[in-house]
């Protein structure tokens, strides 16, 4: 074994020339995070195979270049009109002139227009049809970037999902790449894998839950539902609180929830630490990626019944229909009750599945571009 590389990466053979990493279109919060954990496993292990890595001018990225590795370069896009417009102007039009002809691992869900072996991390479900759009403006944004991908996997050498869930939905809209998809599952950031289990308080028959919620104000992740189901009969007597990522001007205020806006990694280690379990109301996710920090933290998780979280949670979790207030709030109970009477989750079989760490995952993404 090569001197500070684990047993399961192994030394590759350069079969392309040096690659070059776009995350320049990385801008949301869970993609950073995944992002921020992976790119230093990349470097950590094969640096040597890398040109530059690109990334993005403003979001939870750009303070990257804190932590550069020798020998690797490191380059800004910046965007000088609005970021959808700035986008496709990067991946049609500026493609050829700023990335040439390298192979090229894009981070950022579209190909690229132009030459080189590209594979294409996809993880946002904007690009499936029937997606969840915020209004007709975003409705329209986002037909034309399913059009534009549909035409730029002309580019695209091979395709990148999280779950088999997510190579089946874009197998199914985007036939042509059914045979260039690769399902690639990730482990919980860095900053959970390296946080220790915390205990939890005992829940007694008097006991209301104390719930977390990480995400975004996205339409899809269905805050909604919880200030529905706050005002059914039933939900003050089994919840305390109900802690959102989200500040009060986002979404809807509800009486148990409580709005404390973005976190930091250390911020959200003390709220998934203090709370009883994970709530998770969202209709639809290419991942779920809080769903698997639960999972790595011994969490319950209490979901919406949705084949992304059929997949990677199995018969575990406690499921609701994410449609139903009412479902929820009896899911909540039932919650509560197993609660009280010593339930804790067994995570173990499904974990299984889940890579152990991000050398693993940035090994396979590698291996997809070199082989």
């Amino acid at each position: 074994m090569e001197k500070g590389r684990p047993d399961n990466v192994k030394k590759h053979q350069r079969t392309v020339g040096p690659i070059d990493i776009i995350a320049s279109n990385v801008r949301g919060l869970g993609a950073s995070r995944l992002v921020n954990s992976l790119l230093p496993a990349i470097q950590r292990h094969h640096a040597d195979f890398i040109d530059t890595v690109w990334l993005p001018e403003t979001g939870p990225l750009k303070d990257y270049l804190s932590q550069p590795v020798p020998g690797v370069r490191y380059a800004i896009y910046r965007r000088y009109v609005p970021n959808a417009l700035s986008r496709l102007a990067e991946c049609l039009g500026m493609g050829a002139m700023v990335y040439g002809n390298r192979a090229k691992l894009v981070l950022g869900d579209l190909p690229i227009v132009c030459g080189g072996k590209q594979v294409v991390f996809v993880h946002n479900t904007f690009l499936l049809p029937g997606s969840y759009a915020k209004n007709l403006t975003s409705g329209l944004y986002r037909f034309l970037i399913r059009s534009y991908f549909r035409f730029s996997l002309l580019f695209a050498y091979r395709i990148i999902v999280q779950t088999q869930v997510m190579a089946d939905r874009v197998a199914q809209s985007y036939p042509s790449s059914r045979d260039r998809i690769v399902v690639i599952r990730q482990p919980a950031p860095d900053w959970v894998l390296n946080f220790p289990v915390p205990e939890r308080r005992k829940i007694e028959p008097q006991d209301r839950l104390r719930l977390f919620f990480p995400s975004d104000p996205s339409p899809h992740k269905n805050h909604d539902l919880l200030t529905r189901a706050a005002d059914l009969r039933g939900f003050p007597e089994t919840i305390e609180s109900i802690s959102i990522t989200v500040s009060d001007s986002e979404v809807a205020s509800g009486s148990q929830l409580n709005h404390i806006g973005r976190l930091t990694p250390e911020e959200m280690r003390r709220a998934y630490a203090t709370a009883d379990a994970l709530v998770f109301p969202s209709l639809e996710e290419s991942y779920g990626l809080p769903l698997v920090e639960a999972m790595f933290l011994g969490m319950p998780i209490v979901c919406s019944d949705r084949p992304y979280a059929r997949e990677l949670c199995g018969d575990v979790a406690v499921y609701f229909d994410p449609c139903d207030p009412q479902s929820l709030v009896v899911a909540l109970a039932d919650l509560r009750d197993r609660m009280s009477r010593g339930y804790s989750p067994d995570w173990t079989e499904q974990l299984a599945k889940l890579p152990s760490d991000w050398d693993e995952v940035a090994e396979r993404m590698i291996d997809v571009v070199l082989k």
